[in-house]
C-alpha cells in the first residue's frame, strides 16, 4: 500500500512538472500547488536561510568605532563584506533558478526581492536597484503590469471591472504625484535647515569671541529648550492617525511594499537622498502600509537623514 502511495505521489509531481511553461491562468489546481510549494520550500526558503546567515555574520563581525558615528545598519558598515560573497552568490543562484523554472508561482516577487537584497549586501547597488525596480513595476497588487492585464482581460470584462481598474490607475498616478510633492517639500526643508544651522554656528562663534552675557540664574534649568515640544499628533506626523493594511491571513503576502522599501534604501546607498526620503515618508504615512514595513521605513528614513548630513 505504501509503495502504491509513493508511486501515485511521484506520478502527480511528474504531471505537474510538465506544466512549467504554461501561462498562470491555464494551470490546473495541481500545477499551481506544485509551483507554489516548490518555489517556496525548495528555493526561496533555502535562500532566505542563507540571507539571514550572511546578515547575522556581518552584524556580528562588525567592530564599532566610538570615534565615529554609529551606523543604523551595522552589516552595511562592515568593511569585510567579501567574506560573505560565496554565501550571497548561492542566494542569487537559488532565486534565479526558481524565477526561471516557476514563473507561475505566487513567490516570484519574493525571489526578485531576495535577489535585490543579495546584490545590496554585496554593495552592487546598480544590480540591486534593477531587481527592486522590476519588482515594483511588475508586482504592484493595486495596479498590475500590462502583461498581467492582458492575460486577465476577459475575466475583467465579465466582472465589469473596467471602472475599478481606472480607479487603480488613478491611485497609482496620485502616488507618483505625492512622491514628487514630498520630494520638493524635503528640498525646501533641507535648505531651510542648512540656513538655520549656519546661523546657529555664527551665533555660537560670536558668543565665544564675546563672552559678555551674564551667567545663567541658578534656578534656570541647564537644558531648557527654547522651542516647545513637537506635537506628534499633527497632520505633519509620518504615522497616519488610522492604519488599514490589507489582511493576508492564510494568503500569500505580496512583496511589493518591501520592494518599495528596499528600492528606497538602495537610493540612499547611492546618495539619492531626496528620492529615498520621499518614498520612505510616503510609505510611513500610507494607511495601507503594514506595521512591520512602516517601522522599517521609519528606521530607513533616519538612516537616510543621518547619511545626508555627513
Amino acid at each position: 500500500m505504501n509503495r502504491f502511495n509513493h508511486k501515485a505521489i511521484l506520478l502527480l509531481l511528474v504531471l505537474a512538472s510538465c506544466t512549467v511553461h504554461k501561462d498562470k491562468d491555464d494551470q490546473s489546481f495541481l500545477s499551481k500547488v506544485y509551483h507554489n510549494t516548490t518555489a517556496r520550500y525548495n528555493g526561496y526558503f533555502n535562500a532566505d536561510l542563507l540571507m539571514q546567515e550572511s546578515m547575522a555574520a556581518l552584524n556580528q563581525e562588525y567592530v564599532e568605532d566610538y570615534d565615529t558615528l554609529i551606523p543604523v545598519y551595522p552589516y552595511m558598515a562592515n568593511p569585510n563584506v567579501e567574506n560573505q560573497f560565496n554565501t550571497l552568490d548561492k542566494v542569487i543562484e537559488k532565486v534565479t533558478t526558481v524565477s526561471s523554472l516557476h514563473r507561475q508561482s505566487h513567490w516570484l516577487d519574493d525571489n526578485y526581492l531576495m535577489l535585490g537584497k543579495a546584490q545590496f549586501l554585496k554593495k552592487n547597488y546598480k544590480d540591486a536597484g534593477a531587481a527592486f525596480m522590476y519588482l515594483v513595476n511588475n508586482f504592484d497588487p493595486v495596479a498590475p503590469n500590462e502583461e498581467a492585464r492582458n492575460t486577465k482581460e476577459n475575466d475583467r470584462r465579465d466582472r465589469n471591472s473596467k471602472k475599478e481598474f481606472k480607479q487603480r490607475e488613478k491611485e497609482q498616478k496620485a502616488r507618483r504625484k505625492e512622491i514628487e510633492k514630498r520630494r520638493k517639500q524635503l528640498q525646501k526643508e533641507r535648505k531651510k535647515a542648512r540656513k538655520n544651522r549656519a546661523k546657529s554656528r555664527e551665533e555660537r562663534n560670536r558668543e565665544i569671541q564675546n563672552p559678555t552675557q551674564e551667567a545663567s540664574s541658578p534656578n534656570e534649568p541647564l537644558l531648557a529648550s527654547a522651542s516647545p515640544e513637537p506635537d506628534l499628533t499633527t497632520s505633519t506626523s509620518l504615522v497616519p492617525a488610522e492604519s488599514n493594511p490589507d489582511n493576508y491571513f492564510m494568503k500569500h503576502k505580496p512583496a511589493y511594499q518591501e520592494g518599495l522599501l528596499w528600492e528606497a534604501r538602495t537610493w540612499t546607498a547611492q546618495e539619492n537622498y531626496f528620492s529615498a526620503e520621499a518614498r520612505l515618508s510616503l510609505l510611513a504615512k500610507d494607511p495601507n502600509t503594514s506595521e512591520e514595513i512602516r517601522n522599517q521605513a521609519l528606521v530607513a528614513l533616519i538612516d537616510s537623514d543621518v547619511k545626508s548630513e555627513k
